[in-house]
């Protein structure tokens, strides 16, 4: 098939970002939970429960990790900490 010469927009960093955290929900959703409807919002919350008991196990300081993860985010994101 031949695709007409269309530009389509770049997408920024923080946009690739979203795109790969929102795969991994996706696989999460059917290889974690098999439960194809439950909303976005439960879905997250299940993963980082998930998550929590993942550095449970691996002894890490979850608060901590979250924190630099938050640092993290308010760069990429051209934000200030409040």
């Amino acid at each position: 098939m031949c695709r007409p010469n269309v530009r389509t927009k770049k997408k920024t960093q923080n946009e690739i970002r979203a795109d790969r955290a929102q795969q991994a929900l996706q696989y999460y959703r059917v290889a974690g939970l098999r439960e194809q409807g439950v909303d976005d919002e439960t879905l997250i919350a299940d993963l980082l429960t998930d998550i929590r008991h993942l550095a449970d196990r691996l002894d890490l300081n979850l608060c901590q990790i979250d924190g630099l993860a938050y640092l993290n985010y308010l760069a990429e994101a051209g934000l200030k900490l409040r």
